[in-house]
């Protein structure tokens, strides 16, 4: 492969940033997401305040976000978190919603995926390296198949 070709971006690691505000939560997908050569964990952090900080130095392309780590209602949360970010960044809301209500709501607020927190690792890893794709889905037990729409956020 010759440097600067355009192939070489499918083999760069999908850069990512995990938001959960329990230490033994983002331990255990940081060391998931750094055992992975194809994932570059860039930052970690554990409270709101936090992530819109590095929101704004980083340029990740997947957020892991902890649906506990919102304190406001989710589409207000998730707007204010994309105009803070770099264009195209994909949030992939994790929680314990196995009955979808939770998933649902955090989808249609403009989340790109919800993944279930006790989902096999290797699905969370999927996703996360997936992320680039312009579908919307719900991973974890009981949904190993994502539901497709079209994106409805504006280019």
């Amino acid at each position: 492969m010759i440097a600067g070709d355009p192939d070489d971006a499918a083999e760069l690691p999908v850069r990512v940033l995990l938001a959960d505000a329990h230490a033994a939560m983002r331990e255990a997908f940081a060391a998931l997401l750094h055992a992975d050569a194809r994932i570059e964990l860039v930052a970690e952090v554990c409270d709101p305040a936090g992530l819109l900080e590095i929101l704004a130095a980083e340029t990740a392309q997947v957020l892991l976000l902890d649906q506990g780590l919102l304190q406001s209602p989710l589409r207000a949360a998730i707007d204010g978190l994309r105009k803070r970010a770099a264009p195209g960044l994909r949030i992939l809301m994790l929680g314990l919603d196995s009955e979808g209500g939770i998933s649902r709501l955090a989808l249609s607020a403009g989340a790109d995926r919800y993944l279930l927190k006790d989902a096999a690792p290797e699905e969370l890893l999927a996703a996360v390296r997936s992320a680039g794709t312009p579908s919307r889905g719900f991973y974890g037990p009981g949904a190993r198949i994502p539901t497709h729409e079209p994106d409805r956020r504006p280019a």
